[in-house]
């Protein structure tokens, strides 16, 4: 009866940090913890949780989920509030297992749901917290924490870029739930979407002009480029076209060197053999005067002698015939 009460007390307490603000609820709880002779040290947890001295309140909290007395599903779910205020994400997803385990008829089995989304979210574990908040929204559509849950739920999503889904989530928290605690969140976050989806577009039509320019100025350095690389090409074949005419005149040029030098060599040779001939001339012409000087002395002598003998005559004959050849002039040069 006692354990009842109690439970009933922590209960009613629970509704002032999860739902609504009552302190009295508190003050109710700790006089009934104090009448029953319960532990203190569930008295100064749930004195320093209504204090707002979370790190006191998880002490004695703790402490007092030890004790079979006071270990109360309202109990577990005080000491999971408070690890969450003090960020402690992996004591809640690991207190919050075991809640589920002891309590798995509990009332209170949505908030625990809620706070487990919550703690992956600190871990950033953006993706499991979406996932545990959408379910959360589907499981519980009534819930008092359903604003709160798809605000939640579409900052997971904003976290992962994925603002297109997340849009819809804070749209419903403004259209639904206009007196919720996250509806000046929600509003906050429509119009910074949608900024950012004005500077998007802006961005993109920058994007889109800029690539149109940059496909017009590579347009044109191509154009340069081809035009370069046509008259480079034109360039080359003047050049390899002059240098095949330089080597045709090259090759002409030696061969009229070759043919002038075998000339120069005839000529060296005709003059010599012109020289030898000449000296040839020179000395047949005076072998010939000689003979001559010697035939006419010959005749001289012979007139003042006794006249020649038929063979004599007839000698002289062949001798003079000889001579005639010999000086007759011969071909060539």
């Amino acid at each position: 009866m006692k354990l009842r009460a109690l439970t009933a007390c922590a209960a009613f307490f629970l509704c002032a940090p999860v739902f609504l603000s009552a302190r009295d609820a508190q003050d109710e709880y700790t006089a009934s913890a104090l009448n029953y002779g319960y532990a203190d040290d569930l008295v100064y947890g749930l004195e320093a949780y209504k204090n707002k001295d979370w790190s006191n309140a998880l002490f004695f909290l703790r402490k007092a989920s030890g004790l079979s007395e006071t270990s109360s599903e309202e109990i577990w779910l005080l000491m999971i509030l408070t690890e969450m205020n003090v960020n402690d994400y992996d004591a809640v997803l690991r207190d919050a297992d075991i809640f589920m385990r002891r309590f798995p008829s509990s009332p209170y089995i949505p908030n625990i749901e809620y706070q487990r989304s919550l703690a992956r979210f600190g871990l950033e574990m953006y993706d499991e917290a979406a996932k545990g908040f959408s379910a959360f929204c589907e499981n519980y559509p009534s819930h008092v924490l359903m604003p709160s849950a798809l605000f939640w739920a579409g900052e997971s999503l904003y976290r992962q870029y994925e603002y297109a889904s997340a849009m819809p989530l804070y749209t419903r928290v403004v259209t639904e739930y206009e007196g919720s605690d996250k509806y000046a969140e929600s509003l906050y976050r429509i119009e910074l979407l949608k900024q950012r989806e004005r500077e998007e577009k802006l961005l993109y039509l920058l994007r889109v002009t800029g690539e149109e320019a940059a496909a017009a100025r590579e347009e044109y350095e191509r154009q340069i480029k081809k035009a370069e690389s046509e008259e480079t090409i034109s360039l080359k074949r003047r050049v390899r076209a002059l240098e095949e005419q330089l080597t045709a005149l090259q090759t002409t040029y030696a061969e009229e060197k070759t043919q002038k030098e075998e000339l120069n060599a005839k000529i060296l040779e005709l003059s010599s053999a012109n020289e030898q001939l000449s000296a040839e001339i020179s000395d047949s012409q005076k072998a010939a005067a000689e003979l001559a000087a010697k035939k006419k002395a010959e005749l001289l002598r012979q007139k003042t002698q006794v006249p020649l003998s038929a063979e004599e005559l007839a000698e002289l004959k062949r001798k003079a015939a000889e001579l005639e050849k010999l000086l007759r002039p011969r071909g060539g040069i």
